[in-house]
C-alpha cells in the first residue's frame, strides 16, 4: 500500500507541475488523464522494485517531457527517447580547421572552406553541457578564436553544425550570436513558469530552487563582427533543450536557414526542483516551459521540434550547405560577368560612335 500511495504521489506532482500541462493547450487534460489512469492499472501487488520500472517507462510514455528523471537508489528509472544513429560530424570538417578541446566531452572544431571566391567559415559543436573537466575560461577562448578567425579569413558566409547535440548551455552561442547581428537576441519567445499558491504543499520547495535562468546579452561596437553573408544552421532529430534554443537565436540574424531534419521538440525545462518521494526516490521535474515563434510568428510547441528551412537527411546537410553557397556563388559570378559584358559592349560602341569620336577630338 506505501508503494502504491507513493507512485501516485508522483503522478499527481508530474500532472499538476510539469508545466505544459499548466498551459491551456487543448490535448493537455486528455494527455493527462492517460496517464493518470495508466498509473491506476499497475499491478500495485508486484515488488517495489519492479513497480518504479514500470512507473518510470509509463513517464516515458505518456509524458511530454524528456527531462523528467525518476531516481530510485541513484539511477534514473525514465528511458531517455534516443532517435537513430548519431552523424558523425567530425567527417565533415574542411581540411583547415583547428580542434579545440573543451572538456572531457570532448571538442568543438573551427575551420575555412573556399568556395569560389568566398571564405566559408564552419563551426562544429556536436556538444553544449559543461563537464567537470572543462576550465574556466574554455568556452571564452573558443569564442575569441571564433572572431579572429572570422577576421582573418574574411568569412562571406558561416556553417554551424550543430547535428547530435543534445544541449546544455547555450551561453556561448548567444555571444556569438549578438556579436554577429549587432542586436539582442530572444532565447524564447515566451517562458511560463510554475507558481503553486499559498496553499501548495510544494510551494516552498519551488519558491526555494525554481531560480531563473539569466542569459546576458553580448552586443559590441564592432562593425568587423557582424555577419557578412549567409547563415546556414545543421540540424538533425537528436538536437534538443539548450540546443534548439541555441538553433531559435541563429534563426534570428538576418538571411539564416536551417538545413536537416526536424529538431527532437524535447522540453527546455530551464529549471528543476528535486522532490524526495521516499528515501531510495527522487523526482526531478523541470519547472519551466519555453515556445518560440517561427519565421512566420507561429507558435512552436516544443514537442513538435523546430522544421528545417530546407529539408535533407542528417548525414547529406554538409553537403546540402555547401552546394547551396556553391550556387549562390556561381549564380553572382554569372550575373557579374554578364554584367561586365554589357558594361564593356557599351562603352566599345560609344567609342565606335561617330559622336563620341567628335567630343574625343574636342
Amino acid at each position: 500500500m506505501a508503494t502504491e500511495h507513493d507512485i501516485k504521489k508522483t503522478a499527481f506532482i508530474i500532472s499538476k507541475y510539469l508545466p505544459i500541462w499548466n498551459h491551456l493547450y487543448a490535448q493537455a487534460e486528455k494527455e493527462k488523464e492517460n496517464f493518470i489512469q495508466a498509473v491506476n492499472q499497475l499491478d500495485f501487488n508486484e515488488s517495489d522494485d519492479n513497480l518504479w520500472k514500470k512507473f518510470g517507462c509509463l513517464i516515458d510514455q505518456y509524458v511530454p517531457d524528456n527531462h523528467i528523471m525518476l531516481k530510485r537508489n541513484g539511477d534514473n528509472l525514465v528511458p531517455k527517447k534516443i532517435p537513430t544513429t548519431k552523424t558523425d560530424i567530425t567527417k565533415d570538417l574542411p581540411p583547415q580547421h583547428e580542434k579545440i578541446h573543451i572538456s572531457d566531452k570532448g571538442d568543438w572544431y573551427i575551420g575555412t572552406k573556399k568556395i569560389g571566391e568566398r571564405n566559408i567559415g564552419i563551426v562544429s559543436m556536436g556538444f553544449l553541457s559543461f563537464d567537470e573537466s572543462e576550465s574556466k575560461d574554455a568556452r571564452q577562448k573558443f569564442i575569441s578564436r571564433f572572431f579572429e578567425l572570422k577576421k582573418e579569413n574574411n568569412w562571406k558566409d558561416i556553417i554551424f553544425d550543430f547535428r547530435g547535440n543534445t544541449g546544455g548551455d547555450a551561453q556561448v552561442i548567444k555571444e556569438i550570436a549578438e556579436r554577429l547581428a549587432g542586436s539582442t537576441l530572444k532565447y524564447a519567445s515566451r517562458i511560463e513558469a510554475v507558481i503553486p499558491d499559498k496553499t501548495d504543499p510544494y510551494r516552498h520547495i519551488f519558491q526555494e530552487k525554481n531560480q531563473d535562468t539569466k542569459m546576458y546579452s553580448f552586443i559590441t561596437d564592432n562593425q568587423a563582427e557582424r555577419a557578412a553573408g549567409n547563415i546556414y544552421v545543421l540540424q538533425d532529430s537528436w538536437n534538443a533543450s539548450a540546443a534548439e534554443g541555441a538553433i531559435f537565436m541563429l534563426t534570428q540574424l538576418k538571411d539564416c536557414k536551417t538545413i536537416g531534419e526536424p529538431t527532437s521538440g524535447t522540453f527546455q525545462s530551464g529549471a528543476t526542483v528535486s522532490l524526495n518521494i521516499t528515501p531510495e526516490t527522487e523526482l526531478v521535474i523541470g519547472t519551466k516551459y519555453f515556445e518560440r515563434e517561427d519565421k512566420k510568428g507561429n507558435m512552436i510547441e516544443e514537442k513538435k521540434g523546430m522544421k528545417p528551412d530546407i529539408y535533407t537527411k542528417s548525414e547529406n546537410a554538409m553537403k546540402k550547405a555547401l552546394s547551396t553557397i556553391k550556387l549562390k556563388e556561381n549564380i553572382f559570378l554569372q550575373a557579374f560577368s554578364i554584367l561586365a559584358q554589357i558594361t564593356f559592349n557599351s562603352s566599345d560602341k560609344k567609342k565606335s560612335s561617330p559622336f563620341f569620336k567628335q567630343n574625343n577630338q574636342r
